[in-house]
């Protein structure tokens, strides 16, 4: 996503930590196909409106926002977070577990 009207260097991504409901067969029998569409939609509701802040605070703060992106605070909802990337690839600021990559390029982490 693209923020603002002019050309920036840096993309906001907000990212589903998905740890455990990654695995085949997680609660698989726990939930019915109604029960899961509901809880994604809630989820994805819940990582546009995440996605809105961050967006928001950058639009207000700049590159001085990264700082904020970096805390455990507005922009991590349970185990949703928001986390930066450049267009060259190097994390930026994080969140969540991926805090750890900071200041490397993350590139070959997306194929």
């Amino acid at each position: 996503m693209i923020v603002g009207s002019y050309p920036l260097r840096f993309s906001l991504y907000v990212v589903l930590a998905w740890a455990f409901s990654q695995s085949p067969g997680f609660c698989a029998d726990a939930a019915t196909p109604a029960t899961n569409a509901a809880a994604a939609a809630e989820d994805s509701a819940r990582a546009q409106a995440l996605l809105e802040r961050a967006v928001a605070h950058y639009k207000k703060n700049k590159d001085l926002a990264w700082a904020d992106f970096d805390s455990k605070g507005e922009f991590v909802d349970g185990e949703l977070y928001v986390y930066v990337v450049s267009t060259a690839g190097v994390m930026l600021a994080s969140g969540g577990p991926s805090a750890s990559l900071i200041g490397q390029n993350v590139t070959d982490y997306a194929r």
